[in-house]
Order: structure tokens, then sequence, then C-alpha cells
């Protein structure tokens, strides 16, 4: 496989320019990759760290390119073996994930909490007391407690 790389939104570029000649789907040990050619290049789909983007399975790769727009790529699985792509595993993602799903529920808990309060406080029979004599009446009976 060629080691040159493109990046998404390079071949995003040349795909909305018109430029891009051909796509393949290429199969590897353990996956798939997409190369494209344009001009005289031909160019691996890069990974974000710049190396060539394994995909686990066609589809994926399939699944990239229509959302580039590119409807038409051959298929060539003769490098293709099944196996795993090595990737690493990403526990600090893991833990991000699952760090804003719990923000969300209390997010939404915390906003059902407000909600109520408005309702509440824009009830007819609610009741409204004064700053001052509250703080009072409180440090009032903190002092009864104290006794």
């Amino acid at each position: 496989m060629n080691a040159k790389t493109v990046k998404l939104a390079t071949l995003r570029e040349l795909v909305e320019a018109g430029s891009l000649r051909s796509a393949a789907i290429i199969g590897l040990p353990g996956g798939y990759a997409v190369q494209v050619r344009y001009g005289m290049s031909d160019r691996a789909l890069a990974a974000r760290t710049g190396a060539v983007r394994i995909f686990s399975k066609i589809d994926g790769a399939a699944k990239t390119l229509r959302g580039l727009g590119v409807v038409k790529a051959e298929l060539d699985t003769s490098g293709y073996s099944p196996g795993s792509v090595l990737s690493k595993r990403r526990p600090d993602r893991t833990q991000a994930l699952k760090d804003a799903h719990t923000s969300v529920l209390h997010d939404k808990w915390f906003r059902s909490q407000v909600e109520l309060a408005v309702t509440e406080a824009d009830s007819p029979n609610a009741v409204w007391h004064e700053h001052d004599a509250m703080f009072d009446a409180l440090a009032e009976s903190e002092r009864a407690r104290q006794q």
C-alpha cells in the first residue's frame, strides 16, 4: 500500500472540485484502506495520526467514500487476510464518554429541578417571605437549638 496519505478534509475538497479520478477500497491484513487517485498522485486516506487509515470492515470504508460523495469505487481484496486491526485501546476515551453521559443525565435532572422551582414560584398559591425576616427567623432557630 502506498505510504503517502491525504487527509479527509483535503479529500472532501478534491471531490467537491471534481479532481478525483478514481477511488478504491484495498484489502490489507486485518482490514481495508481507501486509496484515491487525483492528478498523477495515488494517496491513501489518512488517520488522524497521519498514518494510513485502516477500516475493520468494507462497510466503514464504503460509508466514508459515500459520505464524501464518491459513489463508484473499485474493490481489491487480494491483500486482505482476516485478523484484527492493530489499534490501541483508549480507556481515556471510554472514561470521557462515561463522564459525558453522566453529565447529560445530571444536566437533565438539574433542568427539571429548575423548571419545577419556577413553576412553584409562579403559582398563585406561592408564599413569599422577606429576606431579612427569613434570616432573622433562621438565626433565632439556630440560637434556640444551641441552648
